[in-house]
């Protein structure tokens, strides 16, 4: 696993930690660990939002850290494909990512 954050969904709306987790591991084919979920290429935690403060009305974070070789756009791929799903289960999402301009 990378340790280097390759971006963050802010997520209110879709369920609790568990169900969003569970929503995730079936979406993407990930292992789950608790609140964090692998495959060979990517790791992602859900997890409480550290920025409740800032970023109040959005009280679930999902973390995603891509392994280097992972293209840009299989990267859009995957953290778009979340973000419909979120918004599917009738939730908001807000992503902070170098490519958030790219997602839908």
């Amino acid at each position: 696993m990378t340790d280097e954050l390759d971006c963050r969904l802010f997520v209110a709306g879709a369920g609790d930690r568990d169900a969003l987790t569970a929503r995730l591991r079936d979406l993407l084919g990930l292992a789950a660990d608790g609140r964090w979920l692998t495959r060979a290429d990517l790791t992602v935690l859900v997890d409480k939002n550290p920025y409740s403060g800032e970023f109040a009305p959005y009280p679930l974070s999902v973390e995603w850290y891509f392994e280097p070789d992972v293209t840009r756009e299989l990267r859009i791929e995957q953290v778009g494909s979340a973000m419909l799903a979120v918004r599917a289960a009738g939730g908001r999402v807000l992503a902070a990512c170098d490519y958030e301009d790219e997602l839908p």
